[in-house]
């Protein structure tokens, strides 16, 4: 039996919320958390002037963190979904004033070893400690600071997708240096970039 879940949305992401649901972030139509068995799906969607409502209903990123929290990162900042009340509270990621009035906008979250979350946005990485505070993280090359997609840690160094490429950050002396990319050709040639 093949089931289907009829929207005429564009998925971005997707998260296992139990044996039982999936939670489905869409490019303007909220968060859906999906029945597996039988297609049904709820849905949890911005709501002007709502505090427990998501911030936006364009969602870029989700993660389940080791507490069993449910982060939401949509077009206008991070949400911490709350699925047995089935509403959701905005985390602030800066309060800065030089940001976009619209505040950054998560890319990916990932939860470090040690329990905190690394947000990467669209004005930087951002990092939420265990202790509940949060912190711009500067990150840049030589040139410029990096505009950060994706991170993935992997001690002693983290690994940076970014939209300038793939680098390599060791967050103890701050040291970022550009990945370098062999890309295997198919008849064994080797194209090294350029």
């Amino acid at each position: 039996t093949e089931t289907t879940w009829s929207t005429s949305d564009e998925c971005t992401v997707l998260l296992r919320d139990d044996s039982l649901h999936l939670l489905a972030g869409t490019s303007s139509s909220g968060l859906l958390r999906m029945d597996i068995r039988n297609g049904r799906s709820e849905v949890l969607r911005h709501r002007s002037g709502d505090p427990r409502s998501l911030s936006d209903d364009r969602i870029r990123a989700l993660l389940r963190d080791r507490e069993g929290r449910t982060w939401v990162g949509t077009r206008n900042g991070l949400n911490l979904y709350a699925p047995q009340r089935w509403w959701a509270t905005s985390v602030p990621l800066a309060s800065t004033d030089n940001l976009a009035t619209s505040g950054p906008f998560p890319f990916s979250i990932a939860e470090k070893m040690n329990g905190e979350l690394d947000i990467c946005t669209t004005e930087g990485v951002f990092r939420y400690s265990t202790n509940g505070t949060m912190r711009q993280v500067p990150i840049a090359s030589e040139r410029e600071p990096l505009r950060a997609t994706v991170m993935l840690e992997h001690e002693p160094m983290n690994f940076l997708g970014a939209e300038e490429g793939v680098f390599r950050w060791t967050e103890s002396d701050s040291a970022v240096a550009e990945w370098p990319l062999s890309v295997a050709v198919p008849g064994g040639n080797t194209d090294h970039g350029g």
